[in-house]
């Protein structure tokens, strides 16, 4: 069975073992506590942006300093390539099927529907952040 989401345990033994971080992707949004920030990880050991996770996938990671989340993502995880962060709600995200209930509805929020496939409109995609290669690769 295809993993869902990431923890640290699982990122870090992968890493371990050989395995390679490829895109990080951050989503913040408004929270009861203020803003929190999410990470979606896609490695070489998995399949798609996957979210990363608390112990055992009981629930979203979400973390209320991108201080913090970034110190990980580096630190701990030794990644040095681009971190693209984007704003609950922001059309961009309707190109990755992994997204949480929170984001999903975010974007169902901004009007219209939620989209899993790839935008029809290219408009706007030279300005986003990350390797043009995401486009071409599946979540």
């Amino acid at each position: 069975m295809a993993a869902k989401s990431y923890e640290s345990a699982d990122i870090k033994a992968a890493l371990a073992a050989g395995g390679r971080i490829l895109g990080i992707f951050i989503v913040s949004r408004r929270t009861a506590d203020g803003v929190g920030h999410v990470a979606y990880f896609r490695t070489d050991f998995g399949r798609g942006f996957l979210p990363f996770k608390s112990f055992r996938g009981k629930s979203e990671r979400v973390y209320k300093s991108v201080d913090s989340l970034l110190g990980l993502i580096r630190d701990d995880f030794g990644y040095t390539g681009e971190v693209s962060i984007f704003l609950a709600g922001d059309k961009a995200l309707r190109r990755f099927k992994t997204l949480l209930p929170a984001e999903r509805g975010a974007l169902a929020a901004e009007g219209g529907t939620v989209s899993l496939g790839p935008s029809d409109s290219n408009a706007g995609r030279a300005a986003e952040p990350g390797p043009a290669s995401w486009d071409d690769q599946p979540d």
